[in-house]
């Protein structure tokens, strides 16, 4: 197992929440949908803190250093 730091893991260590919080709120203001817009904050929040989190702490005492290096170049979100 390697971390992957090519494509667009050099400018965001979670696409995919990332892609996921973008197209939330993207459907909520396209639709016109106030509440499913509002709802993105909280969505944003959970993945943080319940996700991402505990996920760079398991691949910090996987990875050690090599991770700790690529926190350092590489936002988390963007």
């Amino acid at each position: 197992m390697q971390i992957v730091e090519a494509g667009i893991y050099r400018f965001s260590r979670n696409p995919l929440y990332l892609g996921l919080v973008v197209v939330l709120a993207g459907l909520g203001l396209l639709m016109n949908i106030a509440w499913w817009a509002i709802l993105t904050l909280p969505m944003f929040f959970t993945l943080q803190h319940f996700l991402i989190v505990p996920e760079e702490q398991y691949l910090l005492g996987r990875f050690g250093e090599q991770y700790a290096g690529y926190m350092l170049r590489v936002r988390r979100w963007l």
